[in-house]
């Protein structure tokens, strides 16, 4: 084992490992060579362990490709580093993984505490996607609040029909057809307008979760999570779809899930209701680590689910275990600049609720007046294209390195 202050004090690498080990309870190691098994077993079981060119090593010598085996099942989690500029690329890695049955979970690039670009190759004993297919009867259910989305809404239900999980709306008596554009998707197990018998001079967040509190009591469905209807939710593995994911967290004996949130930005105003909703806004930022969290996934169980009491940011109830790694929320507030201008000082501004503001809710546009510009510069986003999961797999898996 070396020191691990390098990898935790300089490198996203250490952060990342570091941030597992205190979700998970667990200790960090950090270890250049393959360990035999008596070595293994002077080491704490079920770490989080990174490892030093470790692909490479079964490569250059298949022998030790036991070993391999062997601190996977001990560990927790196995980080291998590489060397980028002179080591696997990511298919010799996926096909050294799987001729040797070997559990990958997750690849992508770090820099580590020098500044070098490395291969990141992420292997668990827990992840294995041939064994991890739902029961039939294993249901998943979005639970959408909607007002003034029918720009958006069929490609979000789309998405969710998709990925195998069954959406409810709530409409909040939309003005703009969002309730019979709704009506008319599939994948829709529920459609109300919410309050049932007419709108309110406010946005109701408040009796809108407690709402979803309800549902989520008396629907049938394993997993439930709160959303918003210009929201799409993503599995972390992008070998499994949303319902699969839900599963998987399930299997590993979780029973909450937190969520990295990427807010998508028009840069033009080119945007058209009809068309994909991903392929027209690709431009997006991390939310700050500072920003509230956004736990709002929930294995259904016998206890009182809190929604309201932290703005559906951070569910509460009894014995929760939050998975130690987060799933992707993709956020869509702004589609334009005239949408811009609509939504937020015509169809949001006006809606909130006084007694809600004081309690330092719905704060998301103070800090835009009229005549502001919703177009940014795509040079000043990330470009979310088929490299993204790669490229920032520590910060969507968990937040490190923002």
């Amino acid at each position: 084992m070396v020191n691990l202050e390098k990898f935790i004090t300089k490198s996203v690498i250490g952060e990342f490992a570091y941030d597992l080990s205190k979700k998970m309870n667990v200790e960090t190691l950090s270890i250049h060579a393959l360990p035999s098994l008596d070595q293994l077993r002077t080491y704490p079981e079920n770490s989080i362990v990174i490892l030093e060119n470790g692909v490479q090593q079964i490569i250059d010598d298949p022998d030790r490709t036991i070993d391999f085996r062997n601190l996977v099942a001990y560990m927790a989690k196995v980080i291998c580093v590489e060397d980028h500029t002179t080591s696997l690329p990511f298919d010799r890695i996926a096909t050294a993984s799987r001729d040797r049955d070997l559990p990958l979970e997750f690849f992508g690039y770090a820099k580590d505490h020098l500044g070098r670009s490395r291969l990141i190759s992420i292997f668990s004993k827990n992840f294995n996607k041939q064994n991890n297919v739902p029961p039939k009867n294993f249901r998943v259910v979005a639970l959408i609040a909607t007002y003034n989305e029918r720009d958006v809404i069929d490609s979000v239900v789309q998405h969710f029909h998709q990925n195998a999980v069954d959406v409810y709306i709530l409409d909040n008596w939309s003005i703009d057809g969002t309730y019979e554009k709704a009506a008319q998707l599939k994948g829709i197990i529920g459609l109300e307008r919410f309050p049932a018998k007419k709108p309110t001079q406010y946005f109701e967040l408040v009796e809108i979760l407690k709402r979803k509190e309800e549902l989520s009591r008396i629907l049938y469905g394993d997993w439930f999570f709160h959303c918003d209807a210009d929201e799409i939710r993503e599995s972390p593995w992008q070998e499994l779809n949303l319902r699969e994911a839900f599963y998987q967290v399930e299997r590993e004996g979780y029973n909450a899930v937190d969520f990295s949130i990427l807010k998508f930005h028009p840069t033009d105003n080119s945007f058209q209701e009809g068309k994909s909703l991903t392929d027209q806004l690709r431009y997006c930022k991390f939310e700050t680590p500072n920003s509230l969290h956004k736990i709002s996934a929930w294995k259904k169980n016998n206890h009182l689910v809190d929604l309201h009491s932290r703005a559906g940011h951070d569910l509460i109830f009894e014995g929760r275990r939050v998975y130690p790694i987060k799933f992707l929320l993709r956020h869509y507030p702004i589609r334009s600049q005239e949408h811009g201008e609509r939504k937020v000082f015509d169809e949001r501004k006006t809606r909130w609720n006084p007694e809600l503001k004081k309690r330092g809710w719905h704060v998301q546009y103070d800090q835009l007046v009229k005549g502001c510009n919703f177009i940014k510069n795509p040079r000043d986003l990330i470009l979310f294209d088929d490299d993204f999961y790669q490229k920032y797999l520590f910060e969507r898996l968990t937040g490190s390195g923002l």
